[in-house]
Formats: structure tokens, C-alpha cells, sequence
């Protein structure tokens, strides 16, 4: 289960584990207005902690990439041998930058090539390469 509520302030870190989803709609209302509720966190409660201590600022720890790891290891498949003209491994797309990742590839509405979604992790902007099968392609951006 992920938890994604949480602060810090000064030495002390807060975590949220379970939380009373009636207070979480969008739409004001007294409590006890509503017929039903949905009480999502109630039941057993399973989850992972991971602390990352590091000296300096958060962007040279390789938080983001480890944090995906985590939240969504490689899906593993089994495949058994067949004929073909493809190398043992090879890759669809990547980025050559630790400050950008690819979040979402589709092919174009009319057909003619892809739509490519990359975010700044880090929001501080840069520059690097998309390496599309056999080119590449210079990117720049602005933080965020």
C-alpha cells in the first residue's frame, strides 16, 4: 500500500498511516449527512518504510529513480525462444538525463508518429538527449 501523506519539520519526520476518508471529500457536507461512507483504510495495513539519509542537496541521491524501483519494481516475463531478426535486448526509448524521465508514450491521434510525455524530476531544469531507436533527439526545459 502506498502512503504518500507525510512532513518534516526539523528533525522530526510525520508519516500518515490511516486516515478517516470521510473528512477526504471534495464537496463540504456535516459529518453523518451522507448515507454511507467508504472507509478504505479500514482492515489490516501492510506498507514499506524507506529512509534515504545523504549529505547535501536531495537531487544527487538518485531518490526519484529508487523511489520508482520501489513503487513499481520490473514486471518480469518469461518468454521461450523463437526465430528472429531482433538483438537479444533492445530498447523502444530512453532519456540520457537523471533530471528527466519518460512518463507516458502513445502513438499520435492522426497516425503519423508518437506523443512523448517527460517531466523534470527534480525541477531545476537542463538539458539532454531522447534516443529514439536509432536517433536522437536534443531536449532542453525549463524547471518544472
Amino acid at each position: 500500500m502506498r502512503k504518500y501523506g507525510c512532513d518534516v519539520s526539523g528533525s522530526t519526520l510525520r508519516l500518515t498511516i490511516l486516515r478517516c476518508v470521510p473528512y477526504a471529500y471534495h464537496e463540504p457536507h456535516p459529518f453523518g449527512a451522507r448515507q454511507r461512507y467508504d472507509w478504505v483504510d479500514r482492515g489490516g495495513q501492510e506498507f514499506t518504510v524507506v529512509l534515504r539519509p545523504h549529505v547535501g542537496d536531495w537531487r544527487g541521491t538518485e531518490i526519484v529513480q529508487r523511489a520508482r524501483m520501489l513503487n513499481m519494481p520490473p514486471l518480469l516475463l518469461t518468454m521461450h525462444a523463437h526465430p528472429g531478426d531482433l538483438p537479444r535486448q533492445a530498447g523502444l526509448a530512453r532519456v540520457n538525463s537523471n533530471d528527466i524521465e519518460m512518463t507516458a508514450c502513445k502513438p499520435a491521434e492522426d497516425g503519423d508518429g508518437y506523443i512523448v510525455r517527460l517531466a523534470d524530476v527534480h525541477g531545476r531544469g537542463g538539458n539532454g538527449l531522447l534516443l529514439w531507436l536509432d536517433q536522437s533527439f536534443p531536449l532542453k526545459w525549463s524547471p518544472f
